[in-house]
């Protein structure tokens, strides 16, 4: 039984010793997961809102059609600054909120990042609302 143990007890540490002995080998990848360049579809917010969905500390932005309620900023897996935002109808009081997302849209130019604010976009809804946002 002695002998045994002393068999398998050696096999292991060998077996041990041999493996941690190499480093693993160094993976690159070859192929980017995502292009540089992603362009967010959606329809394009009016300038004169961007400063308004930038500030952080903003939570409702003022609009003639429609009461619009913001969330707090977040940054999306793609990079861009984005937000969540409930817009309801001014005229259709008893509707719910249709919540949608607003998003920074970046250009990878190099040139552009000196700009103060980039445009913002509303992105598509991915459930049709009977009611038609035009910001």
């Amino acid at each position: 039984m002695n002998q045994i143990f002393k068999y398998v007890f050696t096999t292991v540490i060998s077996f041990t010793i041999i493996g941690c002995s190499h480093s693993p080998r160094k993976v690159q990848a070859e192929v980017p997961l995502i292009e540089e360049l992603t362009l967010i579809e959606g329809q394009p917010i009016p300038k004169q809102y961007w400063a308004t969905l930038n500030t952080p500390e903003n939570s409702m932005l003022s609009h003639e059609k429609f009461n619009i309620k913001l969330e707090p900023l977040y940054t999306s897996a793609l990079g861009n600054k984005c937000r969540k935002i409930g817009i309801k109808p001014k005229q259709l009081e008893n509707k719910q909120v249709i919540y949608r997302i607003a998003c920074e849209q970046k250009n990878n130019n190099k040139l552009d990042h000196n700009i103060a604010s980039f445009p913002w976009v509303l992105t598509r809804d991915i459930i049709v609302q009977p009611i038609r946002i035009n910001l």
